[in-house]
């Protein structure tokens, strides 16, 4: 009879009870994962901050290195730039000094040709050797000359200013030297003016051949 008379309320306050301690666990429980989450994102961003600053040393330490090459190429090309032009310097003066052999032959030729004893053979003799020590200097140097007459035309090596009809010599063989021409360490320094050969029109052959039947091997 007695549990006859218990009522649904009393019933019921088990049973909230029961889903009030679940609450709380779940809580609890959501709690220490909110904690755990909050603990392992700290650490994350210490680790990043911890990162950040390592690459940010690694970049300052990259810079001061560029900076170091940088100031140690200036350094390397002022020094080049110097050293190049004290060996211009010096090559210069070693050029000099051997033009100075030919510049007081020359004024010794100067002083002869003043005498009133010296031969024209005489004269030019001296001045022959004058010019072949100045040859001789400026092809240890590098300097040579253009081969001209004979050879055939090269548009590379020699300017043509003057033609010729020949027929007794192959086209564009060259016929006379103008203005000589030089190359200095394989390279052109001025090309040589020359006169070259061209061929004879036809017409004008067949003319000249009538005008000389002689000449003619087909005639009899």
């Amino acid at each position: 009879m007695e549990q006859d008379c218990l009522s649904p309320a009393t019933e019921k306050e088990p049973k909230k009870k029961e889903i009030k301690l679940a609450l709380e666990e779940r809580w609890a429980k959501e709690a220490e994962q909110g904690e755990e989450e909050s603990v392992a994102t700290t650490q994350q961003v210490e680790e990043s901050v911890v990162e950040l600053r390592r690459k940010a040393e690694e970049r300052d330490e990259y810079l001061d290195h560029l900076r170091r090459l940088k100031a140690e190429f200036e350094n390397y090309r002022k020094r080049v730039e110097r050293d190049k032009a004290e060996w211009s310097t010096l090559a210069l003066e070693g050029f000099m000094t051997q033009l100075l052999d030919v510049v007081d032959n020359l004024n010794r030729a100067r002083i002869v040709a003043g005498e009133t004893n010296t031969t024209v053979d005489a004269y030019k003799e001296g001045v022959e050797m004058v010019f072949g020590r100045l040859l001789e200097i400026l092809r240890q140097r590098g300097l040579e000359q253009i081969p001209t007459v004979g050879e055939q035309f090269n548009p590379h090596l020699h300017e043509a200013i003057l033609q010729e009809e020949r027929d007794d010599v192959a086209p564009n063989t060259i016929l006379e030297e103008i203005t000589p021409g030089y190359c200095l360490k394989g390279r052109v320094l001025r090309a040589p003016r020359v006169k070259v050969a061209v061929a004879r029109p036809a017409c004008e052959e067949k003319t000249i051949q009538e005008q000389n039947p002689g000449n003619n091997p087909s005639t009899p």
